[in-house]
Order: C-alpha cells, then structure tokens, then sequence
C-alpha cells in the first residue's frame, strides 16, 4: 500500500487528496492467513475501475472482495479512499477503523488519509490529530507533514503551517508536486508573494500538463501587478483545458488590465457560458485555497 500526493484539484481547490496507489497490490499466496485469490482479483478490478473514475463500481468490487475475504485490510483502506471520494465520509471512517483493528501496520496510511477526510469536511482538528498520529509512526513523512501544513494554514496559524511544509519539502523527493502547490498556496496567503510564484513555478516544471499551477500562479501574478505575465499562464491553462472557466474568468480581468476591454468581455461570456458564478465573475482573484478547476 503507498500514497500518491500528487493527485490535487480534485475537491474544491488544490485541496490535498491521499489515495491508495492502485498499482501497489499485494499479491498474497492463498490460504488463511491472507486474502484468497480471488479477492485479490476483484482488489485487482476495483483498481481498474476506480483509476478509469467509475468510483461506485469500484466501491462494489472492494464489497465483493472484503465478502470473500472478511479480513482482507487493504481492500478495507482503499474503499475508504474511495468512499471518502464520492462524499461517503460516515462509511469511509468506519473502514478506516475497521484497517486499525486488522493490520496495525497500515496505521500510518489510515491516520493520513483520515486526516484528509476530515480536512475536506473541514474538521480541522480532527485532521491535525490524525496527521499528528501518523508523524508519530513515521517522522519524515512528507504527504503527512504536508498536510498538517495545509491543515494548520487552514486553522489560522500560517507560520506554523509553513513551518510543517518546508519540512515536507526539504524531505520529499524533488517531483513532490502536492507539497509545492500547497507551501504556495500558503505563501499567498502570508503575503509571501514572491515565493508563491516561486512554488507555482517549481510545480509546472514538475508537472507542466497540469492547469492547477498556471491558474494559481496567475492570480498571484494579477495581485502583483503582471498581467502579461498572468496572461501568458492563462492561455496556457485554457490550452490544456478549454472548459476551465475560471481561467476565463481571472484572464477577463488580466485582459482589462491591459486595456482590452473586447477581450476581457468576451471571456467573461465564456465563462458565464461554463456556469461560472457570477460572483466569481465579479471579483475573479479569490483566495487561493478556494480556488481551483
């Protein structure tokens, strides 16, 4: 079992998201000391659809390989994930408690991705306590200092949260682009502007395919006064996807700033288009840690 952290943009914002890494099954031999083969199997086919976005099919598959192996951990822990994905918070805390009494060595993965379900549903101490827990059993733990980072930033205390994400990344391999994207979000919010841009930079580089990196790093760049700078991101952002409506909304107000007025009302009709909320329309530079595709 490992955790992937660099799967953002999939809550509201660039929230951190922990999931089972769907490649990283454990192929146990049959008997009873372990999953049957073909709990395994349908492990294996809950994967596969929950890589391809059919969640509540994946859901099923998990079902029908903990019926077939009652104690079967891992499947456990990755319905939870995919539990918490679909909304289904109450049913995915029951399995994460049903790993802890199975497999204590799962522990750390269970606190983590606890932690970020509480954290989407803005418990926020409960997040810290879990994040808190796994650092406990694994110290360095950059995906569990990165949230706790997130999650301290979100509580009010920035510097401390700060504080928890340099120490992420200083840890984490050079690709950690989840703890990049949120030691910038930070910046942002402390007023560190010129290390948000900084982070968003490192990000792209890591990850140029992705939008959520061009969009942030745009909404820093307009409050610092660069709109070319945030239109080249967001030209970019809306090449890689055209029905991001936000983009269109901050290029609205990019193009404005530079005096293109045409322009930035025809963006502005684009995103109204993508049902875009008007309030968002009006006032498009919204706080980074709300924001996102």
């Amino acid at each position: 079992m490992s955790r992937d952290a660099g799967i953002p943009g999939r809550h509201t914002g660039i929230v951190l998201a922990v999931f089972s890494a769907a490649s990283m099954v454990l192929l146990l031999a049959c008997g009873s000391s372990g999953p049957s083969a073909e709990s395994q199997e349908l492990y294996l086919t809950a994967d596969q659809y929950r890589l391809a976005g059919d969640l509540v099919t994946a859901v099923d598959a998990y079902t029908a390989a903990i019926a077939d192996s009652p104690e079967y951990a891992e499947a456990y822990l990755a319905r939870a994930d995919t539990l918490t994905d679909l909304g289904r918070r109450p049913e995915a805390l029951l399995d994460y408690a049903r790993v802890l009494e199975l497999d204590k060595t799962l522990a750390s993965d269970v606190y983590v991705n606890r932690g970020v379900a509480y954290l989407a549903a803005d418990e926020i101490q409960r997040a810290i306590k879990d994040f808190d827990r796994a650092l406990l059993i694994e110290p360095d733990d950059p995906t569990a200092l990165a949230n706790r980072g997130l999650a301290k930033a979100r509580s009010g205390t920035l510097s401390e949260g700060l504080i928890d994400l340099d120490a992420a990344i200083a840890v984490a391999p050079s690709d950690f682009f989840f703890g990049f994207m949120t030691r910038g979000l930070v910046r942002a919010l402390a007023g560190q502007l010129e290390g948000s841009l900084e982070d968003y930079g490192r990000a792209n580089r890591i990850r140029p395919d992705r939008v959520e990196p061009l969009y942030q790093r745009a909404l820093v760049q307009l409050q610092t006064g660069m709109p070319g700078q945030a239109l080249e991101d967001l030209d970019q952002a809306i090449s890689i996807s055209p029905a991001f409506a936000r983009a269109y909304a901050a290029r609205s107000a990019a193009h404005r700033e530079l005096g293109d007025i045409e322009s930035a009302e025809a963006d502005i009709e684009v995103a109204i288009s993508l049902g875009i909320d008007l309030a968002l329309v009006e006032s498009p530079l919204i706080s980074p840690l709300s924001s996102g595709p």
